[in-house]
């Protein structure tokens, strides 16, 4: 099935796949970044399966992982709507130049012209843009900056599984293989281990969520069909990325602050992990002994379910998201946790166990 997705990519301009999108639609990309097959109604047998694993569903996420755009003369690619630098579509990166754009619908290729062998790439706007909005429009050259079309060479798709960027069965097995097998097994690891954390049950069962990516964030009411408004979608803390478990809880701007803030009373410096589990394993591996390493695991799920609840209180009653305020706030949960299941001997003042100068001397 997944061969015949390849091909459907792969043909381009074929007539075989001109009837097939002109019948059963086009692909589109989602807000997380996947390429995925549009569902049209009535669509029926080989072709309606073949979309079932187009679109990317749980087991089938892999490979839309798998796939990315190739840019030539950037003539079948998208600029808004497509992946075809970074890992997620330009309108979702910056939905408000978006917005503004005079060229939603327009390809690479038209963003730009040739100044003898240099490109230099062209916006029209809708209206004058204001002094955030021309900072917003640095930050799309940064990023688009080091691609620029290639005259003479057709747009095209690339396997990342394979070296030769050619999708086989073989390389296929082996990628679904080697992901399915890493994923399983440092993800139960993780919802394992997360349960001997010494913290209160309510905080335990957040974190436990968290890693089984069950906790109700935009992206999860998004796929279970929940109505929300489009600006709802969007990270409260950074209002510049789509809400997703591993965002709010690592990758946020905000949260890597509160981590960083952490790390420092640690006197450590662990690697930021894409996963929560791989990060929850990486954060707590460290320790000497069982009881050092109970007391990683009661941080980490200290800060996950006051992340969590700072999230809460930030959208629903407004308040302000400040990530000095929210360290000083774990340190004080985790102070009293400390105190209730002994997990390490503390011989300071709660004034000092609270102070940006101080370390914890244990690790």
């Amino acid at each position: 099935m997944l061969k015949w997705f390849w091909r459907y990519l792969a043909s381009g301009e074929e007539l075989w796949a001109r009837v097939i999108k002109s019948v059963y639609g086009d692909l589109e990309w989602g807000e997380d970044g996947q390429c995925r097959l549009r569902m049209r109604g009535g669509m029926t047998g080989w072709w309606s399966k073949i979309v079932d694993k187009g679109r990317g569903g749980e087991n089938d996420r892999w490979f839309s992982e798998n796939i990315s755009r190739e840019l030539g003369n950037g003539l079948g690619i998208r600029f808004w709507d497509e992946v075809w630098t970074g890992n997620r579509p330009l309108k979702f990166l910056f939905p408000r130049l978006f917005a503004l754009s005079s060229d939603q619908q327009g390809l690479v290729g038209e963003f730009g012209n040739w100044a003898g062998e240099e490109w230099n790439w062209e916006f029209r706007w809708r209206r004058d843009l204001r002094e955030r909005e021309i900072e917003m429009v640095n930050n799309l050259l940064l990023v688009i900056s080091s691609l620029a079309p290639c005259a003479g060479k057709k747009d095209g798709w690339k396997w990342k599984a394979a070296k030769d960027g050619v999708f086989s069965a073989k390389s296929a097995y082996e990628a679904i293989s080697k992901e399915k097998g890493e994923m399983a097994s440092k993800h139960h690891e993780g919802l394992a281990q997360v349960w001997e954390a010494p913290t209160p049950h309510k905080a335990t069962v957040v974190a436990w969520r968290s890693l089984r990516n069950r906790l109700a964030t935009c992206d999860n009411l998004v796929r279970r069909n929940v109505p929300i408004q489009v600006e709802e979608k969007w990270c409260n803390a950074c209002v510049g990325h789509e809400e997703t478990v591993e965002h709010l809880f690592i990758h946020c701007p905000k949260t890597d602050q509160v981590w960083d803030y952490i790390q420092q009373w640690l006197n450590i410096k662990t690697a930021k992990p894409q996963g929560l589990s791989q990060h929850f394993l990486s954060f707590t591996h460290g320790g000497k002994g069982k009881k050092i390493r109970n007391f990683l695991k009661a941080l980490w799920v200290g800060t996950i379910w006051l992340l969590w609840s700072s999230r809460n209180e930030s959208r629903f009653e407004g308040k302000e998201w400040d990530p000095q305020k929210l360290v000083l706030e774990i340190k004080g949960r985790i102070w009293s946790w400390n105190k209730t299941f002994q997990m390490v001997e503390v011989n300071v003042p709660f004034s000092l166990w609270c102070s940006r100068e101080y370390t914890l001397p244990f690790l």
